[in-house]
């Protein structure tokens, strides 16, 4: 984000975490799915043009989560 005030370039927390995934994620790649649960967790899966599934699992507000989302993809 450009700060308007000073013109600095801002970097958020979603800069680094898509920075993070997306080496994984080839271009081209299809969404299989997604699956959110109100703030608790989200999760999306790819399918990488090779045949590889990526799965993204966010965990929002860093609490210990019992049940995995993967397996309603």
């Amino acid at each position: 984000t450009l700060n308007t005030k000073d013109e600095r370039v801002e970097y958020h927390f979603d800069y680094f975490m898509y920075t993070h995934f997306m080496k994984f994620i080839s271009r081209g790649a299809v969404r299989l799915g997604t699956v959110s649960e109100h703030g608790a967790r989200d999760a999306v899966a790819f399918e990488n043009p090779d045949g590889a599934v990526v799965v993204v699992v966010v965990n929002p507000d860093g609490r210990d989560q019992a049940r995995s989302p993967i397996a309603r993809l």
